[in-house]
């Protein structure tokens, strides 16, 4: 249970963190990006279950803000990847870019 909030807990350290160091531009990006996945979770989920009401129903607007909860929970999975997979991610390609650089020299 406690692992599923994990990513909750590192999208506010990050958001107050970029928000007291004055990092307007990575805010920005945080926020933007939360909006982006909330946006996007918003059109899979009303596509996925369209077909299936009939004319006469509608969704309710009760609680639309909590699509924006679980955008700013997919960026903050997205931020622990990151931090896990990340240097990992930057060696490979560091690796890969010498390993190219040094064929197209012999060759």
């Amino acid at each position: 249970m406690g692992v599923a909030a994990f990513p909750g807990f590192v999208w506010i350290a990050t958001l107050l963190r970029n928000l007291f160091a004055g990092e307007w531009r990575r805010l920005s990006w945080l926020l933007g990006g939360s909006l982006l996945a909330a946006i996007m979770l918003a059109v899979l989920a009303l596509s996925q279950t369209a077909s299936q009401k009939p004319p006469e129903q509608h969704y309710s607007w009760h609680a639309w803000w909590f699509i924006l909860l679980i955008g700013a929970h997919v960026v903050g999975v997205l931020l622990v990847l990151w931090n896990v997979l990340g240097p990992g991610v930057v060696w490979l390609w560091k690796f890969g870019r010498r390993r190219l650089a040094r064929q197209q020299v012999v060759s």
